[in-house]
């Protein structure tokens, strides 16, 4: 199985190249849905949180928009956060990949591709897993789509990208770099060629 994953700072289109892709036939995981679905059902992820940021247990669940008020004007508070919640992520996407491999074996032994789009993909470790990493960055509207997705505030914003590696990070960690500032089809053939990058000769 060659594995891809794509990381790069919050808003510059990590999901959208995913979505591109899925539609070519690779398998794909998104460890933000993946963070999300655990703090829905794991109780020791739960657990760790809780006992870190009290504050944000509410009815036995975590309230994320506590947490992320937490976390994203402390850096330190954020890094202890990542301390507990990077390990968990990265137990369930090998999960998931494991599962995957074993399809692989069962379909005749062709090859197959997955992709983790992550934007801890480097520090977490994951990256290391990868056949290749690819960096997405975008210009200046990377906010507005922060804003826009999440239904936050300009200064809400600001903080969660204030917060996060600048885009020198992520250029140096990986093996590509997609610049996500000309038009949605022009972005779709850069990411169509990771896959020629891998030696997908069906990327077309």
């Amino acid at each position: 199985m060659k594995l891809i994953g794509l990381t790069g700072p919050s808003g510059a289109g990590k999901s959208t190249a995913l979505a591109f892709l899925a539609e070519r036939g690779v398998y794909t995981i998104d460890a933000d849905r993946v963070y999300h679905e655990l703090l829905e059902t794991g109780a020791a992820l739960r657990a760790s949180i809780a006992e870190l940021f009290p504050d944000t247990l509410s009815g036995g669940k975590i309230d994320r928009k506590a947490l992320a008020r937490a976390v994203f004007a402390n850096r330190d508070a954020l890094a202890a956060l990542e301390r507990v919640t990077h390990p968990a992520v990265l137990a369930r996407v090998d999960e998931m990949l494991e599962r995957y491999g074993r399809c692989e074996a069962s379909d005749g032994g062709r090859e197959k591709t997955a992709a983790v789009e992550a934007i801890a993909l480097i520090e977490s470790g994951m990256a290391a897993k990868c056949d290749i990493v690819v960096a997405v960055i975008a210009g200046g509207a990377d906010t507005a789509r922060i804003e826009a997705r999440d239904g936050l505030c300009p200064r809400e914003a600001a903080e969660r990208r204030a917060a996060q590696k600048d885009d020198a990070f992520y250029i140096r960690g990986a093996d590509i770099v997609i610049r996500n500032d000309g038009g949605l089809r022009s972005f779709e053939n850069e990411v169509a060629m990771i896959l020629n990058k891998i030696g997908r000769t069906d990327a077309t």
